[in-house]
């Protein structure tokens, strides 16, 4: 029996990846945001998520609030299943990736296309976080691989299961409307490229896509609008708010080339794209308007920047920040793929060219930021399951039979909160929050103290004592001297 080695190495790597991604979702600490969901959305009645019918405040990771909830009704909450629909997202993702291996026939044009897709530390970080974005990316991936493979055999459940995806990843976060509006442009393109005159009856689903996306964003859109919830917070570039900082997050700021690296690849990203650009449009007029995998991708891309442009003209939105944008480094690396294959099919191994330094770049740099112990947007969070871990272990060996009384800068305590209440084992019994309260100075008489504020820890340190610290971060746990006296006394 002839084992087909290729085949089981992607199933070896794809379960190494599942894994990394479960292991993440057990072993880091709930973010201040992902606990903005859970507490705070999650709560509400089915109606008032999808529809923000009483509740106004912007939730618009609505699929991945709808699933924390059925979750949360069979199972409790708890921070591992809050995080099983990013998780969806992932295998999603992954399962989109194996499929656009199979694009070309040489194996090293299947490694590329498995590598690229799955090497950017930063996009992979959401799907092990309790926020939509990891989910949506998952689904837009798979909606993008439908709408290629209608292009090589135009089978009307692949338009069908385009249109519906499109639709659920948007539902899982708003901000893929600026990818959903090109890609069902192009979608119906290549709809009346193959059906022609029966172009309205194939193009249903796509028709349905746009009026149930366009449904189910009015009536949020309206409830925020009149409520006004749009706190805009000032706009410059989309180089500056939107390239920059998902390069810097992609890359976890590392100097690959120097202090400018991030600029650099910036400016490289820029080159190639808007080459890639020019001869897909050069390559459209002289298929006499007929769109290929090249066209297409290069379109759906382009017209997603150009989109969020026209978004910041006309309505003043501001650019996207890195986590809101990560959608884009999908599209990015399905144009070069795209460019790969095509350079492939015209000078063979000269491809090798952009294949290798790339292909181990991403390796390399995935590898440099792969870790189990923080989210880089909310680094600030790392420490708190180390922190109620230390809390218990001393509360045994001190034989305690009440909880020590606990406090932290601002920042830190929506993570600390959750996990005092809902996690196993139930760190409430071993640490007692205060409820919340808005910043101030410094601590008042709590036995603990966590904080990473330079300006708090001076300010106490002569009645605190640092008890622990939380690697490759300026967060301490600190608690009371013995001897100390309260403040103001």
């Amino acid at each position: 029996m002839k084992i087909n080695l290729e085949l089981w190495v992607y199933r070896v790597l794809g379960l190494a990846f599942v894994v990394y991604l479960i292991l993440r979702a057990k072993l880091i600490p709930m973010t201040v945001d992902e606990v903005s969901t859970c507490l705070n959305h999650v709560p509400r009645s089915l109606l008032d998520i999808v529809f923000y019918q009483n509740d106004p405040v912007p939730n618009n990771h609505v699929l991945n609030t709808l699933g924390i909830k059925i979750l949360n009704w069979f199972f409790g909450m708890y921070h591992v299943t809050a995080r099983v629909p990013a998780l969806v997202g992932g295998v999603l993702f992954l399962t989109a990736a194996v499929a656009f291996t199979q694009w070309n026939n040489r194996w090293w044009m299947r490694a590329f296309t498995f590598v690229i897709l799955l090497c950017n530390p930063f996009v992979v970080e959401f799907f092990a976080l309790a926020r939509g974005y990891g989910l949506a990316v998952g689904i837009m991936l798979l909606a993008v691989w439908q709408a290629v493979a209608y292009l090589k055999a135009p089978k009307p459940e692949r338009i069908i299961n385009a249109a519906l995806l499109a639709f659920l990843a948007v539902e899982a976060n708003f901000t893929l409307l600026n990818w959903f509006v090109p890609f069902v442009f192009f979608l119906l393109i290549l709809v009346y490229q193959q059906a022609k005159t029966a172009f309205l009856r194939s193009a249903w689903p796509i028709f349905g896509a746009i009026l149930l996306t366009g449904g189910f964003a009015y009536w949020p859109v309206t409830r925020m609008r009149a409520t006004n919830q749009f706190q805009f917070w000032g706009s410059n570039s989309f180089f500056k708010d939107t390239m920059v900082p998902l390069l810097k997050s992609s890359t976890h700021r590392h100097p690959y080339l120097g202090a400018d690296t991030v600029e650099i690849f910036a400016w490289m990203i820029i080159a190639f794209s808007l080459v890639v650009w020019a001869l897909a449009i050069l390559r459209w007029a002289r298929q006499k308007g007929r769109v290929d995998a090249i066209v297409l991708l290069s379109g759906i891309y382009a017209g997603t920047i150009l989109f969020n442009f026209a978004q910041g003209i006309l309505f003043k939105t501001p650019f996207l920040d890195a986590r809101t944008s990560i959608f884009l480094y999908p599209l990015l690396a399905l144009q070069l793929i795209a460019t790969a294959n095509w350079l492939q099919s015209k000078w063979n191994y000269w491809a090798l060219c952009l294949v290798i330094p790339i292909g181990l770049f991403g390796i390399a740099n995935f590898n440099n930021n792969r870790n189990l112990t923080t989210a880089t947007e909310w680094w600030f969070d790392k420490g708190t399951l180390a922190v109620l871990e230390y809390m218990k272990e001393t509360y045994e060996a001190e034989g305690k039979h009440t909880p020590y009384s606990i406090d932290s800068y601002w920042v830190n305590y929506n993570s600390l909160d959750f996990h005092t209440k809902h996690s196993t084992p139930h760190y409430d019994k071993y640490a007692l929050l205060p409820d919340w309260h808005p910043r101030r100075t410094f601590p008042e008489d709590t036995e603990f103290y966590y904080t990473e504020e330079r300006a708090e820890i001076d300010a106490i340190i002569t009645r605190y004592d640092i008890v622990l610290r939380i690697p490759e971060s300026g967060l301490v746990l600190l608690r009371k001297k013995r001897d100390a006296v309260p403040p103001n006394q």
